[in-house]
């Protein structure tokens, strides 16, 4: 579910008597209904700010204390749906567990069974006759057709869903390519800054995420993002108290060895990728501590330190010549006597 304007439509009445329900000292309520109701807005009109006005519900966005004043309005929801746990319809992989919800800044996910009549169909990659046996079997649904929109995303296909993206990666490399004019030299920025960095830096991709002993430190996003995700297979190895951890055990392991679990064919996508990176990274998932940047550090560790490394990284050079001093360290800087 979408919030509709999850901040602007707080009435302030109702925060001031969750606050009260909550047992907060009365001192404090009153400071904070006088920093909300103070609130008063101006709107721009061809460049004039108009008379300020006093608003009548609704937080601040910005404001470092909405968001926990909005997280005690969600927790009377939370409350609601706590109660009627006996006729609540749960979902079946959320029984065991008696997961009702999760909120979030603007989304409510509800785990339930859903109402049939607003409920529909996707299918694809299936031919007719297995369309056709699947209507018949589940004659209370009707099928929906791609693409649609999902809290404003398009969804659908593979093949389809590039084109929908299209333009949040146009938007994507045209910021690349303004960082490129902006740091790299005047020469690479004459010859195609974009093609400096195709011909010269990608071929040494795994010395650029070398730490600057020599390398360039950049961080090897795919390998620290696979080291993130194991923090997680070892949160299910050590049978930490929170809700993902208790969900899987009650959907997928049932209280089984998690180093010899193995996902089903049936599993979600993230369940068998989790499952992957638990065998590839065994070696620190089932220790009795983990440390992103201890896995990320022994496996990018320092080699013996080159002698032009105070050259490259002195405060002396130019930030945006550096990678042109990196280059030409390793000998692999564009010369007309090195281009072909």
């Amino acid at each position: 579910m979408d919030l509709y304007k999850a901040y602007d439509m707080m009435d302030w009445q109702f925060i001031k008597e969750m606050l009260v329900a909550l047992n907060f000292p009365a001192h404090f309520i009153h400071i904070d209904m006088a920093c909300i109701i103070s609130t008063r807005y101006t709107i721009m009109i061809n460049g004039t700010p108009t008379p300020t006005f006093q608003a009548k519900r609704g937080l601040r966005q910005g404001d470092p204390f909405s968001h926990l004043l909005f997280v005690i309005g969600m927790e009377y929801l939370s409350r609601i749906l706590k109660s009627v746990e006996d006729q609540y319809g749960f979902h079946p992989r959320c029984r065991k567990t008696k997961l009702t919800h999760l909120c979030f800044p603007d989304d409510l996910m509800l785990f339930c069974k859903g109402d049939i009549p607003l409920s529909a169909l996707y299918t694809t990659g299936i031919t007719p006759e297995t369309k056709n046996s699947i209507g018949d079997e589940l004659t209370q649904f009707s099928f929906g057709t791609f693409p649609f929109k999902y809290l404003g995303i398009p969804l659908s296909i593979k093949s389809s869903l590039l084109l929908n993206v299209n333009k949040f990666a146009d938007k994507m490399t045209r910021k690349i390519r303004g960082w490129q004019a902006k740091n790299l030299s005047d020469l690479s920025s004459h010859r195609g800054s974009s093609n400096v960095l195709m011909t010269s830096a990608d071929p040494f991709y795994g010395s650029v995420c070398k730490p600057k002993c020599g390398g360039w430190g950049i961080k090897d996003v795919l390998t620290w993002n696979q080291i993130a995700v194991g923090k997680i297979a070892w949160h299910i190895h050590i049978m930490k108290d929170s809700m993902w951890v208790r969900w899987v055990n009650g959907v997928y392991t049932k209280g089984g060895n998690w180093g010899l679990y193995n996902a089903p064919i049936n599993a979600s996508w993230t369940m068998r990728k989790l499952c992957k990176i638990k065998d590839t990274w065994k070696q620190w998932v089932f220790k009795d501590a983990y440390s992103i940047k201890e896995v990320y550090t022994t496996t990018f560790q320092c080699q013996p330190k080159v002698n032009w490394r105070i050259l490259v990284w002195s405060g002396v050079v130019i930030p945006r010549t550096r990678f042109c001093c990196w280059l030409l360290a390793l000998g692999k800087l564009k010369t007309k006597e090195q281009t072909p």
